[in-house]
């Protein structure tokens, strides 16, 4: 894992777009097309630089980058007094699918976009980005709705519904609770406790997880059900387990969930949106969502981090071995330049910065684990070259 994550993180920060930042200020979309997709994409660049800067501390060049592009998230935020002011910019031009959702925000990211302005903030210590977070929250607190969630997309000039489809809010309770948590933050206290309660009423109950994807439009309920936001509430309730005895049970109920609809041990035999077959997939994966059901390196990461913590909480190994096969078919997917694919199976050339970004992320937590009592090992020295 640590080997893998050296050559990843090289491979992250020598890439074109990722270095134009230095002389552009800005997203380099010739290099990089799904910069359309601006607070997700850029967002993920703060990310990668400050793992890269973590395991390279000499190279203040990285920090320098992530703070261009958060000062470009800024700069390009809905301003002060709009519906939804201090959001970042969702979509930007009309590469790829930006241009059918432009005027739109889709109200889980901007919580992303919070998480890496803290994560800024603590490397930094630049109360700028600390400020930009809250504002964040401040405007989230500002528009829930009285039940509790958010309308998934919102027209960001009228702050009204672009669909009729709700938001399952755990990313953005996330958010709100390191807000609380480590921040000492408490004014959002009741904000994400409304939004919980929502998610028991709903999603709990009716088991629509539907995904929630910036190039994705809403659709009608089950129709395109995702591991994420259920994987994401079931990593909630084993992290909260000494509140309630009960929580456990629910969140293993969600991962066999997560596993019975989008993991996938072997080739399925089956063939996807496209048409295509899965006999070249590189398995075992995890599949993203009904309207996108092939292997992403992302997705694995998810089923990684939710059976691994399963594994800390119950001691059940059974949830380990299931982390450590998919974290094994990372490190098995990535190219000897570097680079981890998005897409598990042929015919996709897309590369989405933000999800070897979460690859990166998942080695950067396993290269310490020891795989064969799930504890804490010696850390691992990654060497600069």
């Amino acid at each position: 894992y640590a080997y893998a994550l050296e050559k990843g993180l090289n491979f992250m920060y020598n890439q074109e777009h990722i270095q134009s930042w230095l002389s552009l200020g800005k997203p380099d979309h010739e290099r990089h097309k799904l910069y359309c997709y601006s607070a997700l994409e850029v967002g993920s660049v703060v990310n990668a630089m400050l793992l890269y800067n973590k395991h390279f501390p000499a190279n203040e060049t990285s920090v320098l980058i992530a703070e261009k592009a958060a000062a470009y998230i800024i700069a390009n935020a809905e301003p002060a007094g709009a519906p939804l002011a201090f959001f970042p910019k969702v979509y930007e031009g009309t590469n790829m699918f930006a241009g059918n959702y432009k005027g739109e925000v889709i109200m889980s990211e901007p919580a992303s976009t919070g998480l890496s302005f803290l994560a800024l903030y603590d490397r930094t210590g630049n109360k700028t980005y600390l400020e930009a977070a809250k504002n964040i929250a401040d405007t989230y607190k500002n528009t829930q709705l009285p039940s509790g969630t958010w309308y998934i997309r919102i027209y960001k000039e009228t702050g009204k519904p672009a669909a009729e489809d709700y938001c399952i809010p755990i990313n953005i309770v996330n958010f709100l609770h390191i807000l609380g948590d480590k921040y000492h933050y408490s004014e959002y206290l009741k904000t994400s406790e409304s939004a919980i309660n929502w998610i028991w009423n709903n999603p709990m109950k009716s088991y629509n997880w539907t995904g929630q994807f910036e190039d994705v439009s809403a659709h009608k309920p089950y129709q395109n059900l995702s591991k994420y936001e259920a994987s994401w509430f079931a990593q909630y309730l084993l992290a909260n387990c000494k509140k309630d005895t009960t929580y456990i049970a629910a969140a293993k109920e969600l991962i066999a969930f997560c596993e019975d609809q989008f993991v996938v041990w072997e080739k399925p035999g089956i063939y996807d949106n496209w048409g295509n077959s899965s006999s070249g997939w590189h398995t075992p994966a995890v599949l993203e969502q009904y309207m996108c059901y092939v292997p992403i390196d992302a997705s694995s990461v998810q089923m990684i981090n939710t059976f691994y913590l399963a594994f800390e909480v119950t001691k059940e190994d059974i949830y380990r071995e299931k982390a450590l096969a998919l974290a094994n078919s990372v490190v098995n997917s990535q190219k000897e330049d570097g680079i981890i694919p998005t897409f598990w199976a042929p015919g996709f050339t897309e590369f989405w910065n933000n999800c070897m970004v979460s690859s990166l992320t998942m080695l950067d937590n396993m290269k310490d684990k020891d795989v064969a009592t799930g504890k804490d090992s010696q850390k691992i020295e990654i060497l600069s070259k």
